[in-house]
């Protein structure tokens, strides 16, 4: 098991992990700052579709609400009941 350990050797431990730079600094947060304008322009977006679905919602509670039936059809004095 020991043969397959990687095996690395520097004179100084500092340098065996690679260090970000001011540049890459940057570029990670200019990325970072992009995704989180992404999030809140898609948060908007999806609280404009809840909103709607609430409306919608609502309207067709009122509908069912009022769903009155009519009364039966008469005919020659009949009442005509399906």
């Amino acid at each position: 098991m020991l043969n397959n350990i990687p095996k690395f050797v520097a004179d100084s431990p500092g340098n065996a992990v690679p260090r970000i730079c001011d540049a890459d600094f940057v570029a990670l947060i200019r990325k970072l700052n992009a995704i989180e304008q992404h999030c809140i322009e898609f948060q908007a977006k999806l609280d404009q579709v809840m909103d709607s679905s609430r409306a919608t919602t609502t309207a067709v509670a009122k509908l069912n609400a009022a769903n009155v039936p009519f009364p039966p059809l008469v005919r020659g004095g009949y009442k005509i009941v399906k």
